[in-house]
């Protein structure tokens, strides 16, 4: 079996036979997992950067370019955000908010934003933080004030926690007013070719691994359609970015609480960022002079659209 989040949880995996897409066999969310990540995130791998981007954004007078710039979730979202022609005042809900920062991003961008998530703990490190903007909520379950009620509804790296994704984003679609859209972010496992074993946080906390495939079955067991974000612009800003080689006969990833729940070992942001500190600034400033340069010869590529460039991360968005 597959070693899980905490140290002494195994999960046995499983894989579509139709879309390739990975899976938690027989696992389920556990509460007490989310407690324990959210009372120290800043020292659980994976969730540090979290903390990171939270007093990032605080400390910004533009907090959602302080985002789009940090990751390619948030540049991406921001990006679609930008081709659907979001106006502002558009009432965006975020679910699995977290700590809080994007829905703040969003709010202070001009857009009538709110967060719900199932963790009481981060909800309320959210809100001391940024404000009464955000909920204990279960988005599954619905209740006639927010039906039909949202212009988009946005789960960054969310929908892999969840243990039926098609119902999930049913209840996600019932948020939805007239003309809305889902944004959703996910890891990508059809970046790779072949793929390992698993390349995401380890169950019972993501509970799925998606190939784009099945994201598109999702999307269209909804009635709706989807379109990936291509990333061959963010990727061309990036050349520093490189990826693996990953083993492919076991998972890349390890444990990151102790069985009492403790985090392991992380290494905080601030200290990957130092590492690099030319590649963060000379080496952007240089590729976006060269990428303004060269864009009216090679002409405008389209924001949304077939995913030719390609990250160990998805976003894509349904309507």
């Amino acid at each position: 079996g597959l070693p899980g989040f905490a140290v002494g949880l195994i999960n046995d995996i499983g894989e579509c036979s139709g879309c390739g897409s990975s899976f938690a066999i027989d696992a389920a969310p556990e509460d007490w997992l989310y407690t324990k990540i959210y009372e120290h995130p800043e020292r659980v791998a994976g969730y540090h950067r979290y903390e990171h981007f939270a007093a990032a954004v605080e400390a910004s007078r533009t907090p959602l370019k302080t985002l789009a710039a940090s990751e390619d979730v948030y540049y991406a979202v921001d990006a679609i955000l930008r081709e659907l022609r979001t106006r502002p005042g558009a009432r965006i809900l975020e679910i699995g908010s977290g700590l809080g920062y994007l829905v703040y991003a969003l709010a202070e961008a001009g857009y009538r934003a709110e967060g719900w998530d199932v963790s009481p703990t981060a909800v309320a490190a959210a809100a001391q933080r940024f404000g009464p903007l955000f909920a204990v909520r279960d988005a599954n379950l619905i209740d006639a004030t927010s039906a039909g009620t949202f212009d988009v509804v946005i789960f960054t790296s969310f929908i892999e926690h969840v243990r039926d994704p098609v119902a999930f984003v049913r209840a996600a679609k019932a948020l939805l007013a007239p003309g809305g859209s889902i944004v959703l972010t996910t890891d990508n496992k059809s970046y790779f070719n072949p793929a390992p074993v698993w390349h995401t946080d380890l169950p019972p906390v993501h509970l799925w691994w998606f190939t784009e495939s099945g994201v598109t079955t999702v999307a269209q067991r909804n009635g709706l359609d989807v379109s990936f974000f291509d990333f061959s612009d963010y990727n061309a800003e990036r050349p520093w970015e490189r990826f693996g080689p990953f083993r492919l006969d076991a998972p890349t990833v390890e444990p990151r609480l102790d069985a009492t729940g403790e985090p392991l070992a992380a290494i905080p942001e601030a200290e990957v960022r130092a590492l690099f500190p030319l590649s963060r600034s000379v080496v952007p400033a240089v590729a976006n002079a060269v990428r303004r340069t060269l864009r009216p010869l090679r002409g405008h590529r389209p924001l949304l659209g077939a995913p030719r460039g390609r990250r160990l991360m998805l976003a894509a968005h349904l309507r």
